[in-house]
């Protein structure tokens, strides 16, 4: 349970730190029964179906943006990892989307800001079957967009375009 999956991640030393609200339980946007937890530097939510999973830092963020576990990107499924071998690229999956975690250029105080970028089905599932950020359009450049021909997304090789028309 949640209770295991924080104190195997090394209780309030760990990435975790200290518990910030009791367990709760919650309902995923397809309905699955999930309990949750918040800590000072992430959140764990757990479900029947994925486990205990843990969510912090950028990709943290980014699912409070998209409304949590019944917002667009559902419930966690994998934790942040890189996204491929050897590759700075970082990506946290849900049941509905992912969140990129791609290197950006030297914030404040030179400190390296990831670019968050945000990919829902069904372009994150087109973009993961071409191979995703070690594929050949390589890491998303942009979110997506609305133009006239549909919702795109712009890659540092390419594009893909969910057309408007289906």
């Amino acid at each position: 349970g949640l209770l295991d999956h924080y104190r195997a991640s090394g209780g309030s030393a760990g990435p975790l730190g200290y518990p910030t609200s009791d367990e709760a339980p919650a309902v995923s946007r397809t309905g699955e029964t999930l309990r949750v937890a918040s800590f000072s530097r992430g959140l764990v939510v757990s479900s029947p179906s994925h486990g205990s999973v843990t969510v912090s830092g950028a990709a943290l963020g980014a699912y409070r943006a998209q409304g949590l576990a019944t917002g667009a990107l559902g419930a966690p499924t994998e934790p942040e990892r890189p996204a491929a071998r050897s590759s700075p690229v970082r990506v946290a999956h849900f049941e509905h989307g992912s969140v990129f975690l791609v290197p950006g250029a030297p914030g404040p105080g030179a400190a390296t800001q990831p670019k968050t970028i945000v990919l829902t089905d069904p372009l994150r599932r087109a973009y993961l079957d071409a191979g995703g950020p070690a594929g050949k359009l390589g890491p998303p450049a942009s979110p997506a967009t609305s133009t006239p021909e549909g919702l795109r997304v712009d890659f540092a090789r390419g594009a893909l375009v969910l057309d408007a028309k289906t």
